[in-house]
């Protein structure tokens, strides 16, 4: 079975945590370190979330990416359990 959300990378628990910390401070720059870290193309994501965070869209955006860090760092877990 795939990972819940698919676009948005597969990370341990720690990372994905921390991808949404940073998202809440700094929207969409969570969203580049969670891509970098998990070998996926999220630049243009990230910057699209920074600069719409102007009008609080980006910012709701880049939390919702990191829910979904986390929901991917649960199902990574409930596989290997």
């Amino acid at each position: 079975m795939a990972e819940p959300y698919p676009q948005t990378p597969v990370l341990e628990m720690g990372p994905a945590v921390a991808v949404l910390i940073v998202n809440v401070i700094l929207p969409g720059i969570g969203t580049i370190i969670g891509g970098v870290v998990g070998n996926r193309p999220l630049i243009g994501r990230g910057i699209a979330q920074l600069l719409l965070a102007i009008i609080i869209v980006g910012w709701i955006w880049a939390i919702i990416t990191g829910v979904q860090a986390l929901q991917n760092a649960n199902w990574k877990n409930a596989q290997g359990a």
